[in-house]
């Protein structure tokens, strides 16, 4: 198994003076950064890539640190442009043959999350919480009759669903079903579509079932995105304390 962590963005809701890319937030002294890496080799992930383009010579440093030999950072120098385009830069890395965990950077969560998606029975897979604040921000997953029917921060008062959840940003593909995310992500870029974030394109491939993606439900384990400095508080007061480190 191999992993891919989008971690190129700004940040910039985070503080207007924020200097550093958000995967290098500590918390308990220690970064989002390590965190992952600690948790995906628990898992036996082989290879971790990180796509990295804001600041990246911070996460070089940390890197270095914590010596991790097996990650390998790709750049993304049009780090302003949407999170497809710097999914799309890690696909000479990735091997053709893997499942894939797909990871966002800005996320404190306890490794049960991340094992609940790496040993999930299903080939492609996203993670829900039910338990969560409804509002503009969270991208929601619509789901009905177990099938994931709408996948957005939007959703359209047309959506039927019996059940509503948070995405918590991390999915498994199979190599078959990243192909077909990278493809999407493609024609994206080559229809004007380069500033949209690379979960409009796993929508896309939900709604045209151009892949099978399922989902695990992991509500009531703790875990937060961090996009405000509000959220800084509530993962140091609220998610921190459950974690086992």
């Amino acid at each position: 198994m191999q992993a891919i962590i989008l971690a190129a963005g700004i940040g910039k809701r985070i503080s207007s003076s924020h200097d550093t890319p958000k995967i290098l937030l500590e918390f308990n002294e220690k970064t989002l950064l390590e965190r992952h890496i600690s948790n995906l080799h628990q898992l036996g992930a082989e290879r971790i890539i990180i796509c990295a383009g804001y600041k990246q010579e911070l996460i070089h440093k940390e890197l270095k640190k914590i010596s991790s030999s097996d990650v390998e950072i790709v750049s993304n120098k049009e780090f302003l442009l949407g999170s497809a385009v710097s999914l799309l830069k890690t696909q000479p890395f990735v091997s053709k043959n893997e499942d894939t965990l797909l990871m966002d950077a800005d996320v404190l969560y306890h490794p049960e999350i991340i094992n609940k998606l790496a040993n999930s029975q299903h080939k492609n897979c996203l993670l829900v919480d039910r338990e969560f604040d409804e509002g503009v921000e969270p991208v929601k997953v619509c789901i009905k009759n177990q099938k994931i029917v709408e996948f957005r921060k939007q959703i359209s008062p047309k959506v039927d669903y019996d059940t509503i959840g948070e995405s918590v940003g991390f999915f498994k593909f199979s190599a078959n079903g990243l192909e077909f995310i990278f493809k999407k992500c493609e024609s994206f870029v080559a229809n004007g579509r380069e500033h949209e974030p690379h979960e409009e394109a796993i929508r896309e491939c939900i709604i045209h079932d151009s892949i099978k993606i399922e989902f695990e439900d992991i509500s009531g384990l703790p875990w937060l995105e961090i996009d405000f400095p509000e959220d800084i508080v509530r993962a140091t007061e609220s998610v921190l304390p459950q974690l086992p480190i």
